[in-house]
């Protein structure tokens, strides 16, 4: 029973990979053409519309995605299930209401949407209906089928994004419509392979179970807006403070964390499932303990890795408007660990229904994000954003293990992390010095890494080695 605990996060995570991983490495690899081929402000009003999107998502849905994972998750039988999704979809149709009611204060205020609103409107819509059949799907455990739906949805887009933005030179609108063509295709897929259709029934319209789904979900609406806040506020400022094409920038160097926020999205995916399902248990504390310290190992370990490729790689990926933000990225890549780690302690709240906690200390980082910006912002520049991020989320993190200590006390070994930790941010941050003496600090770093978690390495190979020899006797 404890392997197989172990062997299914391990199974899930690997079954998000499949889609996760194809779908952040091709988003990476199409940075050369589209960097090649659209402005720093094409980027940047792509990004405030994106952004834009981020914000009113939680607020206008009531953030009842939350509420199909979690009422789907339980053991409820299909009838009831129905009810969770087609009861959700009522929330869908209320929110195209507003959003279309939304039209002229966002012209007002917001000058991009005077050309693009129509896409705003359906990509918006469009996202909030794939994500409601992705977490159904997911909560049901199709994860091959939610894995391929990634898949697809990034193949469609890099295929047409060439074709609408280099060939058609079709510009931000080509990107739009690359994009929103490409989620409409994944929707399709998931609601006909994921025989999602089987599951929407006007007759299962029950307001009661909405209203339960509601009460739920409602506390992490502040919850998500504080997330949006230390993720993506700073877009607005640097557009106010600056201009589109500082946020542009800016957008650019937040795709290279990707290949850091990969492993966490990944993991976390399945991490959501098995955290849940184990918060009953009593020896729970053993397994979310072992399960954060391989997170910290591979993920601050992995930062080292990455640091010797940072900025060579960008210089060599991205066009001469967009080669400055190779600066920005040490902090915003900190800023994705430690996101990373206040994800795995936010699912704690999920797991024990005290969302609350959750809303609280993302606020104090949202503050720490918020104030930093204002501040910053038009004294350093771009600059002021990444440092905002990385702190916010660290003081988030910071938060969250103090308070969750009540519901689950997760043991860090100091001794292995901090000196880790010291090593990557020596790695990370000795990039800003223009000299081949880099890689004279930087492979010892590595080395003394390898040193220093050598024997947990082990423990990784060797466990996942025994997770699958048991699982197949």
């Amino acid at each position: 029973m404890v392997i197989n605990k172990y062997f299914t996060l391990l199974k899930n995570t690997l079954i998000f990979s499949m889609g996760t991983f194809g779908s952040s490495v091709i988003g990476l690899l199409m940075l050369p053409i589209f960097t090649r081929v659209l402005i720093t402000s094409d980027y940047g009003q792509l990004d405030i519309i994106l952004t834009t999107i981020s914000l009113l998502l939680p607020i206008l849905t009531l953030d009842i995605i939350q509420s199909v994972f979690r009422f789907t998750l339980d053991d409820i039988g299909d009838k009831k299930k129905k009810k969770v999704l087609t009861s959700s979809l009522i929330v869908a149709f209320i929110s195209l209401i507003i959003i279309i009611l939304l039209y002229i204060p966002l012209r007002i205020f917001l000058s991009v949407f005077k050309d693009y609103y129509i896409f705003f409107l359906l990509i918006f819509q469009i996202q909030f209906v794939l994500q409601i059949f992705k977490t159904f799907i997911r909560a049901e455990k199709k994860l091959k089928t939610f894995a391929f739906s990634d898949i697809i949805q990034t193949f469609s887009f890099a295929l047409l994004g060439i074709l609408f933005v280099v060939n058609m030179k079709m510009g931000l609108t080509g990107y739009l419509t690359a994009s929103l063509s490409s989620m409409i295709i994944a929707l399709l897929f998931i609601f006909i392979v994921g025989k999602v259709y089987t599951y929407i029934k006007i007759r299962s319209i029950d307001l009661k179970m909405l209203r339960k789904m509601i009460k739920y979900s409602i506390p992490l609406i502040p919850n998500g807006l504080s997330w949006w806040i230390m993720v993506s506020s700073d877009r607005y400022m640097l557009v106010y403070f600056l201009n589109y094409g500082s946020a542009g920038i800016y957008s650019v160097a937040n795709k290279f964390p990707l290949l850091i926020s990969l492993f966490n999205t990944i993991f976390y995916q399945a991490w959501q499932i098995s955290s849940i399902e184990e918060y009953k248990n009593k020896d729970k504390t053993i397994f979310y303990s072992k399960v954060f310290s391989y997170l910290y190992i591979v993920i601050l370990f992995g930062i080292i890795i990455l640091s010797f490729f940072l900025k060579p790689l960008t210089l060599i990926m991205l066009g001469e408007e967009f080669k400055s933000a190779w600066q920005f990225i040490p902090f915003l890549v900190l800023g994705v660990a430690f996101h990373s780690f206040s994800s795995f302690y936010g699912v704690g709240y999920l797991a024990s229904k005290k969302t609350g906690g959750a809303f609280r200390t993302s606020i104090y980082g949202a503050l720490v994000n918020i104030g930093i910006n204002l501040v910053f912002i038009p004294i350093i520049g771009i600059q002021a954003a990444s440092i905002s991020t990385f702190l916010g989320f660290l003081v988030m993190w910071i938060t969250r293990l103090v308070e969750t200590k009540k519901y689950i006390n997760i043991k860090i070994e100091l001794k292995i992390f901090l000196p880790l930790f010291l090593l990557t941010i020596i790695s990370l941050f000795i990039i800003y010095i223009d000299t081949y003496l880099v890689l004279l600090i930087q492979i010892p770093c590595l080395l003394v890494g390898l040193i220093l978690i050598k024997s947990q390495i082990k423990e990784i190979f060797l466990f996942i080695k025994s997770l699958i020899i048991k699982n197949k006797g």
